[in-house]
């Protein structure tokens, strides 16, 4: 199977520390709809605040779940327009030289 994931591109102006905030809170709800083991087990994520970007699994329900509430609580309560998500697959990345 080929790792596949959700990445998110925050644009310059978008606070980061707002974008940590949003994923913790994602996380929680991800947490009510799964529980704590399967969030645990599952979900795969990593907020790269240098980089300005955010990297969920999509190999599992618990994690599309996590990355479809992420996306809704940033353009929510930060605008649609203040980051831009993809889905990844490690055959893409490494087509576009991207990371790993």
């Amino acid at each position: 199977m080929t790792p596949t994931r959700y990445v998110y591109k925050f644009h310059s102006e978008t606070s980061m520390e707002q974008a940590s905030d949003l994923l913790l809170l994602s996380a929680l709800a991800t947490e009510s709809l799964h529980g704590r083991s399967a969030l645990r087990i599952n979900a795969d994520f990593l907020l790269e605040v240098p980089k300005k970007q955010c990297q969920i699994s999509a190999q599992s329900k618990v994690s599309q779940d996590l990355a479809t509430i992420y996306a809704g609580l940033l353009t929510y309560h930060l605008g649609e327009h203040s980051f831009e998500v993809k889905l990844q697959t490690q055959s893409t990345t490494a087509q576009t030289g991207g990371a790993k």
